[in-house]
This record gives structure tokens, sequence and C-alpha cells, in this order.
């Protein structure tokens, strides 16, 4: 069930059981009781899967349901899932992405049928989302939840990435809800489908960890235990176009609403849609905007100009991307 040991040092660990005709189980390392690994691994060995997206961390998805249901702030959640134990005592693998990046390493290599090291994949945590920005996205039609995602694009390439995306609240994503992880897998040959469970606790945990032992018992053997196939271009995360919600705190000025959109323009980012709630004449005024499709490290590049214009912007400049 260590993911860790796996995602860091898996190519040595498979290599001395292949060396030696054994087998490594692992079904309790992602998603404790979703067999999410035979399914990879046997169930789709027919399928070349295109695409995996998941919630993989029950950690960061409680704490992201209860800033929605209930209201709470970021540090009122996460101490709420420490007192139910659904978060360690210090949570920070987990919030900060990188427990669901070891995860999303283990079925990456699955489906790519190779390594694939932890700095070839994109992780961003939820540490700065607020009950804010939770409001926005329901307001808007979405939730936020932290994804984790595998996607081959057409020339071969995959997209490796774990951070908190808006998520449509009609997809069945978004309505998993507190402790639970699902995964959504798509294959050429069975199209899509998704498994649904408890990713947390210790008898979910221990019932993988259990069939582990009955089918090393049995001796079943994994139909791909190994990743030996040529490694894939890892696309970088600057390469990557998607839909953009940002949320920034404009002066309360005349013009400086029109200025920020010209310059999003001049950058290249086209705007969809704008949300302006009202607020207190005189204080900085929370303004959303949606984007549409545009890659990354534009986004990325305008925005960290846009936060030194102290003549347009007083407060956080926050964004989130859009997994349609």
């Amino acid at each position: 069930a260590n993911k860790a040991a796996l995602a860091f040092h898996g190519d040595e660990i498979f290599q001395v059981a292949n060396d030696n005709d054994r087998c490594v189980y692992y079904e309790a390392s992602v998603a404790a009781a979703i067999p999410i690994i035979e399914i990879l691994q046997n169930g789709l060995a027919a399928n070349q899967v295109t695409h995996l997206s998941g919630i993989l961390n029950g950690t960061c998805n409680y704490v992201l349901t209860r800033m929605e249901e209930a209201g709470l702030g970021y540090d009122e959640a996460v101490e709420e899932a420490q007192q139910k134990g659904f978060a360690e005592a210090d949570p920070t693998l987990d919030v900060n992405g990188q427990d669901a990046a070891h995860k999303l390493a283990l079925l990456a290599r699955i489906i790519t049928r190779s390594h694939v090291p932890l700095e070839q994949i994109f992780t961003e945590g939820i540490e700065q989302v607020t009950a804010e920005d939770i409001s926005f996205a329901s307001s808007l039609g979405y939730r936020i939840k932290l994804l984790s995602i595998a996607s081959r694009n057409e020339d071969g390439s995959w997209e490796l990435r774990v951070h908190p995306a808006l998520v449509q609240q009609d997809e069945v994503l978004a309505r998993v809800q507190r402790e639970v992880n699902a995964v959504q897998v798509k294959g050429d040959a069975v199209g899509s489908m998704l498994v649904y469970g408890n990713g947390a606790g210790s008898l979910p945990t221990a019932s993988s960890v259990v069939a582990d032992i009955v089918r090393a018992a049995k001796g079943d053997k994994p139909i791909m235990n190994s990743a030996n196939g040529q490694a894939p271009r890892i696309v970088s995360i600057g390469e990557v176009a998607v839909r953009n919600y940002i949320r920034v705190m404009v002066l309360d000025l005349p013009g400086v609403l029109g200025r920020v959109t010209s310059f999003l323009g001049m950058k290249g980012i086209s705007i969809q849609s704008m949300r302006q709630p009202e607020a207190k004449h005189g204080q900085p005024v929370p303004v959303v905007f949606v984007t549409h499709k545009v890659k990354d490290s534009v986004v990325s590049s305008a925005l960290a100009e846009l936060r030194e214009r102290t003549d347009l912007l007083n407060g956080p400049t926050t964004r989130i991307r859009i997994e349609d």
C-alpha cells in the first residue's frame, strides 16, 4: 500500500520481482476499495486507454465537499477532516497534491506501459482554494475537485497532471462527495466507464490488501506487471490548452475593469464570460472571468505580470483550470 515507494522506486522494485519470477501486488496503493489496478492490468488489457481522470485523494475531496456544503473555510475543513480521521496530523502530502501524484504515477505506468517520472507530473494542491472560489464556481454551475488526469493526445504524447479543477455539476466526478474516490477511464474498445468507492479508511484498504494476498496465494499473475514499453513524450503543463476560471480583486476606480480585460486580451486570453458581484463603494471588487481555451503558459505568464499591476488590482489573483 506504499504508493510513494512504488512511485519513486518502481523500476527497481519491479525489476527485482521480474528477475526472480515474482509479481508485485499493489492494489491498496491507489483508491483503497476500488480495484482500479486489477481493472487496468487485466480487465482492460485488450484496450488502449486514452484518458483517465479521477478523484484519488479522499482528504482533499472531503475538504472541498465540506467547504461547499457547510460553507467552511479551508482551515476549518482541514481540521474537521483530521477530527474525522480522513486527514493526517500533518496533511501536507494530501493537500499539496503529492499523494494524488504518486497514485497517478502508478496508474500512468500501467496505461502508458512505461515508467513515469514523478517530476513529469504537473502537481498543484488545494491550499489556495477559498470559500469564495467554491461559491463562485457553484454560481457558474461547477464544483471544484482535485483531479488526477492522464490523457493521450493524437500524436501519442501524454498529459499528466494533478490540480484543482472546475467540473460541471452534472458530470459524474462532480457528484463524488466527501472521502469517496472515483476513476473515469476511456478505452478504445470499452468506451467510457466509471469505478467508484471508498478511498480512505482502514477496512477499504485492508480489503484490497487481503485481495492481493489471495491472488498471490492462488498464483494469479497480472497480465501487465512491469513497464517495458518505450517511454512516450510527456507534454509540459505549459503546452496544455484549457479553459480557466480567473478571480481578481479590481480597484473600484472608473475604467479599471476595462483596462484589466484589455490587458488579458492583449496577452492572447479571450474572455468567454464575466461575473462581478456588488461590493462596497471604494473597496476592491471581486471579478471572475471564464476564458476560452488557451495554452497554460499564456495564462501563467499573463497572470504573473497582472499580479504586479497595483494600478489595476489590490488583492490575490486566483486561477483554477476548467476540465470539460
